[in-house]
């Protein structure tokens, strides 16, 4: 009792997990396409 601040459950904050396989490439797909899109836009 009263020392149970010292004792608590050791639990980290959740860490930023690393972009799946998937998840890049879709980033990179999405800049791709965004790229591409300029490029007719100022054509």
């Amino acid at each position: 009792w009263g020392n149970t601040q010292g004792q608590a459950p050791t639990q980290q904050p959740p860490q930023p997990r690393p972009p799946s396989r998937m998840e890049e490439t879709l980033t990179k797909f999405m800049q791709m396409t965004q790229g591409n899109f300029e490029a007719m836009k100022s054509s």
